[in-house]
């Protein structure tokens, strides 16, 4: 990655699918900023706009109480408040203020 971002003129003439899915990775690597609309990218945070992709979804995920594993994927933190369905469904269905 690191001859890729040294050596961007090289790779300029790349088909434009290669270069998205390399700037997408480089991205969710933490290696690059990106704006909030997705367009553009900077190997510098130019402004409060620009963040690293973990910025971006603890931003937007982490006040839901979720955050990226391992693997990229997005799990149940601490703060994370389940639903009992089934609880709900009695609430729902009951005729008891007491429950609502």
């Amino acid at each position: 990655m690191q001859n890729l971002l040294q050596n961007a003129q090289k790779y300029e003439k790349t088909d434009i699918l290669t270069r998205g899915s390399t700037i997408t990775r480089l991205y969710m690597m933490d290696q690059i900023y990106c704006d909030s609309t997705g367009s553009y990218f900077s190997l510098e945070k130019w402004n409060d706009d620009y963040k690293k992709y973990t910025e971006r979804i603890e931003e937007n995920w982490g006040v839901h109480g979720l955050e990226l594993d391992d693997k990229q994927r997005l799990r149940p933190n601490e703060n994370y408040k389940a639903v009992d369905f089934n609880e709900l469904w009695e609430c729902l269905r009951s005729s008891d203020e007491t429950k609502l």
